[in-house]
């Protein structure tokens, strides 16, 4: 009774997957131990160190990204001073009023934008602020570094600073900028970092990056304006290797004490468990796919369960061939339901925001009589063309959000300009250019609208660079944006406008084949003649 017992029990350890990998595993421990140990040391050397020059690159385009935004920031502000009618009527006086107007407008721009230097000049370009700019060590007078309007960077006692010029309507001058150290400074505070970062105005061909003793030094390369400097980003990383060896020994350790007895047994025992779990790898493969049609609902061979001692035979694997057949079936189940549930929310999810914007676009129609349909005309035609040309239909979808949305920077444009009956007159016209960076500053940090934004944002700009507000030049601006100006040229000027009656078609084709190479990218020009012979419009 007691010798039956005794080979019941020895037989079901046999038969258990530990009981048939344990023997042969003894043998080839001290080889696996030393491959695994040089593996290993290497790997997480070079792991860290690419985790880090990721983590680096990161931070220095976060930083790019962040510069960029506040020169943005400049000629924003600089546009707000150079359009504020209380400063421009400042500047027509001298009196001790006007001069404490001046500098209080200043101030208040200078805070709310956080800038560094503001300077406001009268018609005879004499200083008419007295702040002192401690950041650009009390600079009296930049104006003979900016002889026109415009944006650059400048080196001004040892430091570069970016200035901003703009001429006031009736004579006068606003010049704002900021110090880019002192930018690096609040930058590297904002994103949390602890590292060296300054500039170097010798350029490298290429990002480049050195390891040296315990620092690491990454060097990007960037253009601000006509000028190109380079981002240095000095990081200390004595710390980082310290804690990355401390855990690789740690790991080692805990590797080499856990995995003893497991590695080599592994190769004896190869051929027994190889047919299993290569199925069922297979088979997660395909269910990690989400391959539901071809996954096999049996992971084990009927007839090498036949076989004594076979692996998968009544021992774990076999019990997690079924508990995963088991898996498999119920996931299916699940997965279909998602997948409908999914595409469900998804169509949903696009009707809401397809009603947002066509809302939107229909709230300025209310405020610009002018352009009334003109949006949705402009919208479907735009579609049309892109589908013709073969944008994919991804990339189309935010055509059209854009093409809804090319004029929402109206909104911010008083009506006194925007609903005026006659001609603009110059000063309404600069304020009236503007809906562009107003439509930006609206949309940028919308997610869903990020890949709209071109249209909206570069829609007067033109093939010669005359454009606004960047003044892009022929394929700097983006495609859609160059199908889309001919398409509202071309419905513009086939509707009545309170100040012109609408164009027959052949002189509107005329005006757009005259614009070929200046208003209008040539090669667009001519896909849309061939369209519109396709169209009945």
């Amino acid at each position: 009774m007691n010798s039956s017992r005794k080979w019941s029990i020895s037989l079901r350890g046999a038969n258990s997957l530990f009981g048939k990998i344990l023997l042969p595993v003894i043998g080839f421990m001290l080889a696996s131990m030393v491959v695994t140990g040089l593996v290993f040391n290497n790997g997480i050397r070079a792991t860290s160190n690419r985790i880090l020059e990721q983590e680096v690159q990161s931070d220095n385009q976060k930083v790019i990204q962040s510069l960029g935004g506040r020169m943005q920031t400049v000629l924003a502000a600089s546009g707000i001073l150079a359009n504020d009618a209380v400063l421009k009527q400042a500047l027509e006086s001298s009196d001790t009023d006007s001069l404490s107007v001046l500098n209080s407008r200043a101030l208040v721009v200078s805070e709310r934008f956080e800038l560094d230097l503001v300077q406001i000049y009268d018609a005879s370009e004499a200083e008419r602020t007295n702040l002192e700019q401690s950041s650009l060590y009390k600079v009296s007078s930049v104006i003979g570094l900016i002889p026109n309007p415009g944006a650059n960077l400048f080196t001004i006692e040892g430091r570069l600073v970016y200035l901003s010029r703009e001429n006031i309507a009736g004579g006068g001058v606003i010049i704002v900028g900021i110090d880019l150290l002192s930018e690096l400074d609040r930058i590297a505070f904002q994103l949390g970092l602890r590292d060296s970062l300054s500039f170097e105005q010798n350029n490298p061909p290429s990002e480049t990056a050195s390891f040296i003793e315990n620092n690491y030094v990454l060097k990007t390369p960037f253009t601000i304006g006509t000028r190109s400097i380079t981002l240095v980003h000095d990081r200390n990383i004595a710390q980082i290797n310290q804690i990355a060896d401390s855990g690789r020994n740690l790991i080692l350790l805990i590797a080499s004490a856990t995995t003893l007895f497991l590695i080599i047994m592994m190769a004896l025992v190869l051929q027994g468990i190889v047919r299993p779990v290569r199925r069922l790898a297979a088979s997660a493969q395909q269910l990690a796919r989400a391959d539901f049609e071809s996954l096999s609902p049996h992971l084990l061979r009927p007839e090498d369960l036949e076989k004594p001692f076979w692996i998968g035979k009544n021992d774990e694997i076999g019990q997690l061939a079924d508990s995963f057949t088991h898996m498999s079936n119920e996931l299916s189940n699940i997965y279909h339901g998602l997948v409908y549930d999914l595409r469900q929310a998804n169509q949903e999810l696009s009707v809401a925001y397809d009603s947002a914007l066509q809302g939107w676009s229909s709230a300025l129609e209310l405020r610009d009589y002018d352009t009334e349909k003109h949006t949705n005309r402009v919208t479907a035609h735009l579609l049309s063309l892109a589908r013709y040309m073969g944008v994919p239909e991804d990339e189309i979808v935010h055509y059209r959000r854009g093409a809804l949305l090319h004029d929402v920077g109206k909104m911010a444009v008083p009506d006194s300009i925007l609903r005026k009956a006659g001609p603009l007159s110059d000063q309404e016209w600069e304020v009236m250019r503007q809906h562009p960076i107003y439509a930006y500053v609206m949309l940028r940090k919308i997610p869903f609208l990020q890949k709209a934004l071109d249209i909206p944002y570069c829609h007067h700009e033109k093939w010669d660079g005359s454009g606004y507000p960047r003044g892009l030049l022929k394929k700097q601006i983006p495609l859609s944006v160059r199908i889309f100006s001919i398409l509202d040229a071309w419905d513009a000027l086939r509707y009545d406008r309170p100040y012109r009656k609408a164009w027959p078609k052949e002189k509107v084709l005329e005006f757009i084949a005259e614009q070929s190479g200046k208003d209008f990218d040539p090669e667009v020009v001519n896909i849309f003649f061939a369209w519109i012979n396709t169209q009945n419009l």
